[in-house]
């Protein structure tokens, strides 16, 4: 049973009090009158994000009149562009109100005046790029006055005049007085990796509205990768990923950048992370390994080759035009360093030949021609900084290039004459990885204490990088998870106002704020704590661990009670006050209790502080110490809500907040469908009632959707609902969400917005309720599968059958076209089918296999027609193995190296991909020699020769066996690892088994691992020996002793990407 506790929570009104006192955002100078505690809040600077830099309020309030206008000159109209547009189209929807644009006309009381004046006092700062242009005033009175000295000081204006509406409950009031503003730092973002992960048209317009509203102003677009090009242009047939970026999507992008003032800085990563671009246009490529595959296979280009300087002019001179912006980045960072060029002679003798006084200059050079290049567009070049690190050159880059430091301090950049931004990985970078993520995180707390801007006028500004790495599948929210607090705090910080005490309270004000006009969050903005008494599990720790804290508005307090696991503190609402929730907020405890809280539990309970207990939220991704938000689908009211703790966890958290959406005079309810259907009517009824005593006028509904992991948005049409409301009536709509058959699986949140006056004077505010709601398409429309595993082919033909399904509800058809490799054959070459409304059809296509032992890859494309209108549809691969005689024959990569030569030319990647290798010494020491017997758990395995490819990269490689035993023995380690994947074991009857093998990283000996060779250190090409614990793994197989192996099918690994079980023995008992 619950310990039950009698604290009565009070957070709705503490938060409320909190946000109109501005949170604790001090003004710089407050010296307007005050009349009691209402003007006494006036007064006090607007609670917005960024802070305000100075604020002078006069304790009255400026009510937007019905007739006001938006006035701007022909000059400044044309200068602002679309901007203006947007500003009224942005203004209308949080007021409600359609403020005309009048140019040229004289201002009137109540007019909104955008002026762009030269003679507004210069920002006060030094800093470089865009920090002097964006200076602004601000005066409310009678009116609103926006003065800034550019465009852009212009443009950051009007986000203040948006929030300022924003925060008044009516969104027709705001604090008159006047306001001076700018910002500290000139360029102020982030980065996104759209190269190593897509990500969504739809998604990137939102991030560039958002950064806006934040008063952010660059998107770096990091738009190639090894794994992926991302610009898709017909000039270059087949060098762009199938998910990529076409030139109107570009145009699209920037023409939202434009509205809003945000410069798009793209990149184009050379002459490393440039797989792509190697594989597209093979004459690029390196012969020495340890040049080409530095971190993955023909990462970097062949910088001493015309070939590739032709190669890569052409894509620049192709998609530099695309970009509207006045800089170009072109990456150069992680090329090979020293010790790698050192062992390159292609490149050793380029540099002797060439007059080059080390192999480093080389690559110094190339980026200086590709300075060229891009000026040769009118652009200014943007690089990271790497020319420098590792290695040894005698010269450096040209001045006029732009370095972007991020392997730490940018001062010595400054030093050296150089224009920077600042992305230092130390403190700005947000790289999760591989779920459950937090591999790199920004601290928000130093970020909002310690951070202050550089007042330097070589120092662009600061940019956060959003990396992608092993993550390429992951949905675009499982990067915002990571993100979008820092990114909020960098916002704030980078202009440089006065700062909120923590980085908890910033977020609160933004939160507070909500998001800009037309984006949806997974809580609605208005969203207001349950109140309840408290109850928990059990006794706490001690005093400084009672349940009380997780309720009390403090995140630096905390929930620690005495029983490690089965703990849960929760709310109990009292009888009859049963509520639903929109979402939940959540901060970890510190230290460690952001592990903790990883896969904890929040739950509403119907029967009891325990009983009938429902999941609303899980923590499924790595939390870190800011307000966290977890949206909530669940559409039951409960008494009870809860913080069930995982395992070990202590019931350790600072903060909880279960957010329901705030009591309005027209109650709006909205029902999603059970589930959604591409095709289908997926019809949502939202129902509107007047609560109120007075009629409510005006009543205007929208209705916003999206997609709930990648954000794609849904284009919603709402009927008329009526003008007037009388109290009591109520009235309900339909509204159909329309998923075609390229809409993507997951949750769709469902937004309606219900607005109205409660008297009939147009102009009295408006009211409104937020309610959101969650619908799931749980089938993808179209699929193609194949079959399991990877088929041994016994010959020179076979059959693969392909099965598409139509899950959508209308037909279409679709056209499947299998691209096979050299080598390979497949008939027919494209195969039409039309597909009926829950049908589905086996495809059958014969290939002919190349006569060589191997894995065939044979990716099938797909194009999905309906009403005549052509969508990429999803892609399939069939693989199929050509057997290998014995695991010998089947090794493809070398990953030993003697210690007095750790990178020779023939390594390559070597165990990693990174030039890590296991040292042939160590194996010495440990009693294993080239060729010889390795003796563990019952088996005789043959350990790999030297100077020959000594093991392989499980990925369904079949290996012929012609033997019986009782177990199969394998000695294997993890490469970017856990990895773990399925296996089968064939018998010459026909008969197959599975099984699956699991191993950790090579370096990582868990509990229960079963270590058969143990070494105290690697060799790793660029510096050699490293002294860190290396271990190869014994899995056993058991086996039919009645039947005879014909071949075992390695693993494929379950993670994919740089995941891999590596190979060096098999062997039967």
């Amino acid at each position: 049973m619950p310990t039950s506790f009698t604290l009565r929570t009070s957070l709705a009104g503490a938060v409320a009090a909190l946000l109109l006192a501005g949170s604790a955002l001090p003004s710089a100078s407050e010296t307007g009158p005050s009349s009691g505690p209402d003007g006494e809040a006036a007064a006090a600077a607007p609670a917005v994000v960024p802070a305000l830099q100075e604020w002078s309020g006069t304790g009255e309030t400026f009510r937007l009149p019905v007739g006001a206008r938006i006035v701007a000159d022909t000059a400044d109209a044309r200068a602002l562009g679309t901007s203006l547009e947007a500003f009224a189209a942005d203004l209308r929807a949080i007021t409600g109100r359609a403020l005309p644009v009048a140019v040229d006309a004289e201002p009137s009381a109540g007019d909104i005046v955008l002026d762009i004046d030269q003679t507004v006092a210069d920002s006060p700062v030094r800093a470089g790029g865009k920090a002097r242009d964006e200076v602004y005033e601000l005066d409310i009175a009678d009116g609103v006055t926006v003065r800034g000295e550019t465009a852009a000081g212009v443009q950051r204006a009007t986000q203040t005049v948006l929030q300022l509406f924003s925060l008044d409950p009516e969104h027709v009031d705001v604090p008159a007085g006047h306001a001076r503003d700018w910002p500290r730092a000139g360029d102020r973002g982030f980065m996104l990796d759209a190269g190593r992960h897509y990500y969504h048209p739809d998604y990137i317009e939102q991030v560039i509205r958002t950064m806006a509203w934040y008063k952010m102003n660059t998107l770096h677009l990091h738009l190639t990768e090894w794994n992926a090009f991302r610009l898709d242009s017909p000039a270059f047939p087949g060098l762009a990923h199938e998910d990529s970026y076409t030139e109107a999507d570009i145009a699209r992008f920037e023409d939202v950048a434009a509205r809003y003032g945000v410069e798009i800085l793209p990149e184009i990563d050379l002459p490393g992370h440039a797989t792509a671009i190697a594989d597209w246009a093979p004459a690029t490529k390196w012969s020495c390994p340890s040049a080409a595959n530095w971190f993955e296979r023909d990462f970097t280009l062949n910088v001493t080759k015309p070939e590739t300087e032709a190669v890569v002019r052409s894509i620049l001179d192709e998609f530099i035009p695309w970009f509207r912006g006045p800089r170009f980045h072109v990456g150069t960072d992680e090329y090979p360093t020293g010790a790698a060029q050192a062992q390159c002679p292609e490149l050793v003798e380029y540099a002797a030949a060439n007059g080059y006084a080390t192999t480093a200059d080389v690559f110094v050079d190339f980026i200086d021609r590709m300075n060229e290049m891009v000026k040769a567009h009118g652009k200014r070049t943007v690089i990271w900084n790497w020319w420098d690190y590792d290695q040894q050159p005698t010269t450096a880059p040209n001045k006029d290039i732009i370095v972007e430091p991020w392997t730490g301090d940018y001062q010595p950049y400054v030093d050296q004459g150089y224009d920077v931004i600042s992305s230092d990985s130390r403190r700005f970078y947000v790289t999760p990885g591989a779920p459950p993520g937090g591999s790199l995180q920004p601290d928000s707390g130093w970020i909002n204490s310690s951070f202050v801007p550089a007042d330097d006028p070589q120092v662009q500004g600061y940019l956060i990088s959003r990396w992608s790495d092993n993550a390429f599948d992951e949905p675009d929210s499982y990067f915002d998870w990571f993100a979008r607090r820092p990114q909020q705090v960098l916002a704030d910080r980078a202009w440089g106002g006065p700062a909120a005490p923590s980085n908890f309270a910033l977020e609160e004000r933004a939160d507070a704020l909500g998001p800009p006009p037309g984006v949806i969050t997974d809580i609605p903005a208005g969203a207001v704590p349950v109140t309840g008494d408290v109850y928990a599990s059990g006794e706490p720790w001690d005093a400084a661990g009672v349940p009380e804290h997780a309720f009390d508005g403090d995140p630096g307090t905390s929930v620690d009670l005495a029983a490690a696991s089965g703990g849960y503190v929760g709310l109990d609402l009292g009888a009859g006050n049963e509520t639903r929730l929109s979402g939940i907020r959540v901060v970890p405890r510190s230290g460690s209790g952001p592990a903790r809280l990883l896969g904890g539990r929040f739950q509403g309970c119907a029967d009891g502080p325990d009983a009938g207990c429902v999941d609303l939220a899980v923590v499924r991704w790595r939390p870190f110490r800011d307000w966290l938000d977890l949206p909530v689908a669940d559409t039951g009211a409960y008494r009870w809500f809860r913080y069930v703790s995982p395992d070990g966890g202590h019931t350790n958290v600072a903060e909880v907040r279960f957010l329901s959406d705030p009591a309005g005079t027209v109650r709006t309810v909205v029902h999603p469908p059970e589930t959604l259907r591409a095709l289908g009517d997926n019809v949502v009824t939202v129902e509107l009632e007047n609560t109120g005593p007075e009629v409510a006028e005006d009543v205007r509904l929208e209705v916003r959707a999206r997609g709930g992991l990648d954000y794609r948005t849904v284009a919603v049409e709402v009927p008329a609902v009526p003008d007037r409301l009388a109290p009591g009536e109520r009235h309900a709509v339909d509204v159909r969400l329309p998923l075609g058959v390229d809409a993507a699986l997951g949750d769709y949140r469902v937004q309606a917005t219900t607005s109205w006056r409660a008297g009939p004077d147009p102009a009295d505010g408006r009211s409104s309720t937020v309610r959101t709601a969650t619908a799931a398409l749980d089938d993808a429309p179209v699929e193609v599968t194949a079959g399991d595993g990877v088929p041994v082919v016994d010959g020179d033909r076979t059959t693969v059958t392909l099965t598409a399904t139509n899950n959508a509800a209308g037909p279409v058809r679709l056209t499947v076209t299998p691209r096979p490799p050299g080598g390979a054959a497949v008939r027919p070459g494209s195969l039409p089918v039309r597909l009926e409304p829950g049908q589905s059809r086996r495809l059958a296509f014969v290939v002919d296999v190349p006569d060589r032992p191997g894995v065939v890859r044979i990716p099938f494309d797909t194009v999905i027609t309906h009403d005549r209108v052509e969508y990429g549809g999803p892609a399939a691969t069939v693989a199929l193995s050509v057997p290998y005689p014995d695991l010998a024959a089947a090794f493809d990569r070398y990953g030993m190296t003697r210690d007095d030569d750790v990178a020779p030319e023939w390594l390559g990647g070597g165990v990693d991909g990174d030039g890590s290798s296991i040292s042939w010494d160590a194996l010495a020491d440990a009693g294993v020699h080239p060729g010889g017997t390795v003796s563990h758990g019952g088996f005789e395995f043959t350990w790999p020769a030297e100077g020959r490819p000594d093991h392989l990269a499980a990925q369904g490689q079949a290996i012929e066996v012609g033997a019986a035993g009782s177990e199969l023995g394998l000695l294997t380690t993890g490469a970017y690892a856990p990895v773990t994947g399925t296996g089968s074991i064939h018998y010459t009857d026909g008969t197959v088994t599975e099984f699956e093998l699991a191993d950790s990283d090579w370096h990582v000996a868990p509990p229960g691992s079963d270590v058969a060779i143990a070494m105290p250190y690697n060799n790793y090409a660029p510096v050699g020996r490293v002294n860190r614990p290396t271990y190869v793994f014994f899995h056993s197989v058991p086996l039919d002793p009645r039947r005879t192996v014909e071949y075992v099918v390695l693993p494929v690994s379950d993670q994919g990407g740089k995941f891999f079980h590596r190979v060096f023995a098999m062997a039967l008992r």
